[in-house]
């Protein structure tokens, strides 16, 4: 079903309500990040993992893809190259968001420029 340009409102109505959709995602932006109670206890779990030594043989996938996200988020490359190391090959190959993290955290930490600002300086 086809809609008329009747129903579809003026160019100034759409552009008034793109114009608040965009705001509101600016703010939400700027919101800080609230972890729910889910996402807290697979963080514990990820930094049970990160103290542990030796491979993680039963690591969980929304473990590592939740404290890789987190670390991402606060900078902590470190973190994720330390973890992405020691998760069972299978993990790493069968899932692309582990991947891409521990893929960008190694790229960021060998080749930024010198005196450019990094995460950690931000």
């Amino acid at each position: 079903m086809s809609r008329s340009k009747r129903n579809l409102g003026s160019d100034r109505e759409i552009t008034t309500a793109l114009m608040m959709v965009s705001q509101l995602r600016d703010l939400f932006l700027r919101l800080p990040h609230l972890t729910t109670p889910r996402e807290q206890a697979e963080l514990d779990d990820f930094h049970r993992y990160r103290r542990s030594k030796g491979p993680l043989g039963l690591a969980r996938v929304s473990v590592v893809q939740t404290g890789f996200r987190d670390a991402w988020r606060t900078g902590d490359l470190e973190a994720i190259l330390d973890v992405g190391q020691r998760v069972p090959e299978a993990m790493l190959r069968g899932d692309l968001d582990i991947q891409m993290y521990c893929v960008m955290a190694r790229l960021r930490l060998t080749q930024a420029p010198k005196g450019a600002i990094t995460i950690e300086d931000a």
